[in-house]
């Protein structure tokens, strides 16, 4: 597939042209929300692909201990954009395998986001956040049982029903968006005001777009596709981040400045977090962070 032939591509300039009057209809009257809604932006895209950089070294890393434990080569496929990750190679029909992806990656990511709860602020905003992305990720992966992933695996390896893998999963996925959100205000987004609304679907279509590009840039031909032929699994995973995520994050902006504001007075107070105002200077650590991963993610992907 070329990048004109792309789906993405048909879809991705009248997203754009959504987010661009959704900026204008919310900040028109209100003209000095409109760089704190740039920050908070800019912010955003900086975490979100710094945790997806984290949680693809947790879940990726979990499924090479089984091939380490072979002793076989591993091939560890991280990085921070938002299209597959993998490990490689793929040992052997054990269920191992497919299992301790999950199995590290969820309580080694509550391991580092709970001892930082108590004492959560912008600067530790990104380990804090580690465990809800990690656990709206595998929430995902296993309400997905049925159609693909490490769980379909599984139960077509153990011939398990699908159904308790579903339940699970949604729980662990509610449980992820519940605290993600809770963390939002650290990001200058008060569900009392409607700045989210942008500034979500926006920072996961710029990082969608990113994406979209690097891997139609370097992923074919590069050693992870002649050494595996992944390419069209990886061109179709960032196609599909450029057509579900930035409406799927829509929906959870909708969501948190409507039923999450209702609900936020009536949540235990390690469920409330204050809301701050970001400054460019906020913006460092993060952004340091985030170009230490994109330089190992770029050295993998090419």
């Amino acid at each position: 597939m070329n990048i004109q032939a792309s789906p993405a591509l048909t879809v991705a300039l009248p997203i754009a042209l959504v987010l661009l009057l959704g900026f204008w209809l919310l900040f028109r009257s209100r003209p000095a929300e409109r760089l704190p809604a740039f920050r908070s932006m800019v912010l955003m895209f900086l975490l979100f692909m710094l945790l997806t950089f984290l949680h693809l070294v947790l879940h990726e890393g979990g499924h090479s201990l089984y091939a380490i434990w072979q002793r076989v080569p591993v091939t560890l496929y991280v990085h921070p954009f938002f299209f597959a990750g993998y490990s490689r190679p793929i040992v052997d029909a054990s269920i191992w395998e497919d299992i301790l992806g999950t199995a590290i990656a969820v309580p080694v990511a509550l391991l580092i986001s709970v001892p930082f709860w108590k004492r959560r602020s912008l600067a530790l905003l990104p380990l804090v956040m580690l465990f809800p992305w990690t656990a709206w990720s595998t929430g995902i992966n296993m309400m997905t049982a049925t159609i693909g992933g490490d769980f379909e695996n599984l139960v077509e390896k153990t011939g398990w029903p699908a159904a308790p893998f579903v339940i699970v999963g949604a729980l662990i996925f509610c449980l992820g968006i519940l605290s993600f959100l809770s963390l939002l205000p650290l990001a200058g987004l008060d569900p009392s005001n409607r700045r989210a609304l942008f500034v979500l679907p926006s920072a996961m279509f710029l990082v969608s777009m990113l994406s979209f590009l690097v891997a139609y840039v370097f992923v074919p031909g590069s050693p992870i596709d002649r050494a595996y032929s992944v390419g069209p699994e990886i061109l179709l995973s960032a196609n599909l981040s450029v057509l579900l995520y930035p409406i799927v994050w829509l929906f959870l902006a909708v969501l948190y400045v409507t039923l999450f504001r209702k609900l936020r007075p009536r949540m235990p107070a390690w469920l409330r977090t204050g809301a701050i105002n970001l400054s460019w200077k906020d913006l460092r650590l993060p952004g340091i962070w985030w170009a230490v991963s994109m330089v190992i993610g770029l050295i993998v992907v090419i």
